[in-house]
This record gives C-alpha cells, sequence and structure tokens, in this order.
C-alpha cells in the first residue's frame, strides 16, 4: 500500500491512497482533495482540536497554582528562618501553616523546624539557668574563699597591736572588725557601689589604726555612681593587696586613693597609690594570672577571685587593668559596664 499528497492543478492539496491485491493483478486507488476530507471530518479535528487547547490550559492552571502553593510554603519557612535568626524560638514553634490538607515536601520542612526550635528554645533556657547556677556558685566559693583570708591577717595586726600598746584605740579596733564582719556575714550577694564603698572604709579604718602616722586614704566618689548594683566585697582585696605588696614601709606618707566616676555605658572605678609599684615583668605576669589563672604559687588569689567575681557578674564589657604610674605606685582601674534595664 502506497500513500501521499501532491497537488491538483499545482494549486489543489489531494490525499491519494493504492492498494494492489495480494496476487498483484489489480490495484484500487482512492483519491480525495483537502476540501473534501475537511468537509467529512472537520467536526471531529475540531472537538479534537479544542480537547487538546483545554487539557493544555488546565495543565498551566495546575502547574500555577501549584507553583504558587510552594511559593508560599517557601515564604512561610524564609520566615520562620528568619525568626529563628532573632533568637524568636518560642515564636517559630506556634507559626503553624495552614497547609489546607495538603502535605509535601515544605510542608514536612516547616513542621521539623517548628520542632527543633521548641527543642532548642528548651535545651537553651536550660542550658542559660544551668550556667548562672555554676556562676553563683563559683562566686560564692571565691567569696568565702577570700572572707578567712582577710579576717586572720586583720586579727593578726590587731592582736600584735595590743600586744605593744594595751590602750583603749585596740577595744575600737576590735569594735570596728567585729561591725565590719557582721556585714559582710549579713549582706546580700548584690548591693549598691555606696554600700560598697562603705565597707571598704570599714576596712580602711582599721587599717588606720595599725599605720596611723604613716597611712592615709581618700574617697572620691561621683553621686551618679553610688546608686549602681554591683557585687559585694571585691574592693578591699584590692585595698589589701597594697598593705601587702605596695606600702612602703619606711615612707613616712603612703596614700591610697579610690575614685569612682560614671561614663556613659558604665562606671569607671579607680584605685590608686603612691606606693613602691611593680616590676615590669612582674606586672605581666600578675596581669596574666589575673586573667587565665595559673598553678604559680606565688600569684596573688585576691587579684585573680575580684577579676573572676566581676567577670561572672558583668560579662564581656567588664574590664580591669594594673599599671604602674609615672609619678609613683600602682594604679587599677576597673570598668563597670550598665547592667542590662539599668540606667
Amino acid at each position: 500500500a502506497f500513500q501521499g499528497w501532491f497537488l491538483w492543478k499545482g494549486r489543489l492539496p489531494v490525499f491519494y491512497f493504492e492498494f494492489v491485491n495480494s496476487s498483484g493483478d489489480s490495484e484500487y486507488i482512492s483519491v480525495v482533495d483537502i476540501v473534501s476530507l475537511w468537509r467529512a471530518n472537520g467536526a471531529g479535528a475540531a472537538t479534537l482540536a479544542v480537547t487538546v487547547l483545554v487539557l493544555a490550559a488546565g495543565a498551566v492552571v495546575v502547574a500555577f497554582f501549584n507553583l504558587q502553593g510552594e511559593a508560599r510554603f517557601l515564604s512561610h519557612i524564609m520566615d520562620m528562618l528568619k525568626t529563628m535568626e532573632h533568637g524568636s524560638f518560642v515564636e517559630v514553634g506556634t507559626m503553624v501553616m495552614k497547609r489546607g490538607g495538603h502535605y509535601n515536601e515544605y510542608t514536612l520542612i516547616a513542621d521539623a523546624l517548628s520542632e527543633v526550635s521548641v527543642k532548642l528554645d528548651g535545651y537553651i533556657r536550660k542550658e542559660y539557668l544551668l550556667k548562672l547556677k555554676q556562676q553563683e556558685t563559683a562566686m560564692r566559693a571565691l567569696r568565702h574563699q577570700i572572707n578567712p583570708h582577710f579576717l586572720y591577717n586583720t586579727l593578726e595586726s590587731i592582736r600584735a597591736r595590743a600586744l605593744v600598746l594595751k590602750d583603749r584605740e585596740t577595744a575600737e579596733a576590735i569594735e570596728g572588725l567585729g561591725r565590719l564582719y557582721r556585714t559582710l556575714i549579713r549582706c546580700p550577694e548584690v548591693i549598691s557601689l555606696r554600700k560598697e564603698v562603705e565597707v571598704l572604709e570599714m576596712y580602711l579604718k582599721l587599717m588606720s589604726l595599725r599605720f596611723a602616722d604613716t597611712f592615709v586614704y581618700r574617697v572620691d566618689i561621683e553621686e551618679e555612681a553610688k546608686d549602681v548594683d554591683t557585687i559585694a566585697f571585691w574592693l578591699q582585696p584590692l585595698a589589701e593587696n597594697f598593705f601587702n605588696h605596695g606600702m612602703d614601709q619606711e615612707s613616712e606618707f603612703n596614700l591610697l586613693m579610690l575614685e569612682a566616676v560614671k561614663k556613659e555605658d558604665g562606671i569607671l572605678v579607680t584605685m590608686s597609690d603612691n606606693g613602691r609599684g611593680i616590676l615590669e615583668d612582674r606586672l605581666l605576669e600578675i596581669r596574666k594570672n589575673m586573667v587565665e589563672g595559673g598553678d604559680d604559687p606565688g600569684a596573688d588569689i585576691g587579684l585573680r577571685n575580684v577579676y573572676m567575681r566581676l567577670s561572672y557578674f558583668y560579662g564581656e564589657a567588664f574590664s580591669m587593668n594594673i599599671e604602674n604610674q609615672a609619678a609613683g605606685g600602682l594604679k587599677i582601674d576597673i570598668f563597670l559596664p550598665a547592667l542590662p534595664g539599668k540606667e
């Protein structure tokens, strides 16, 4: 069988079909022009064309709504990720996607993000509370480590004076020590800077009795700095460091000064003296041990404890620096950053 197209009189397309029987002794040829073919089958062809167009349009509409749904899912997931970026994990857990019964890979991802956010928030809260407890325990241990050390040194000073003088001043010194120690025992962990300075002055008055002829002190605290919150009992170990290492026993005038000024983002506390200072090599070792700690048996435990307690309380913005002064003596600068929620 053969078939094909040809042009009738050079213009009209004609379709022909030739059929030859199996014996080859006869053949049949059917010829139909395009106009007749269309008249006979035009309705079916038109129906087929319309059907194809309708199916194509339906496929486009379905694809459009699927893409729109996927875009909505992706937008929801991006919103969840942005919320997580800002640390609002609980809020992410409440961002339920309205899927309308439709479930796909995007909804599975959204559900997984929601579940992870809730678990992550619980983990962070648990770890945060645990960290606070650890810091509180460490601060309390450091404070208790200093208190007996201070008490024994002061009692020894009073005992030595009592043996030599046996006068009324000794009774006053003992009374001052008792008042100071009762304050320390009853004092809460967090107090105002005003109260902390009062505790320091109790100690300095005791030391004034011991070095009545060679020691004076001065305290100058700005009013704006007095009511800020701080931890208790960290100024005294710094002052004690002066008496143990910086005071010149042969000098007739030993001065210790404490100043506190209000800065835009916190309080700057400076303790300075006119003592002997520290050799630069030793000063580098002291700074390193203060920040990093170490096994040096000669390291000053008071400075290390003060630095650790203040670091726990104030965080990374806190700083503490020790340096020699050009005119002689030592200076310790302590920056206390403003606490969140505090002016």
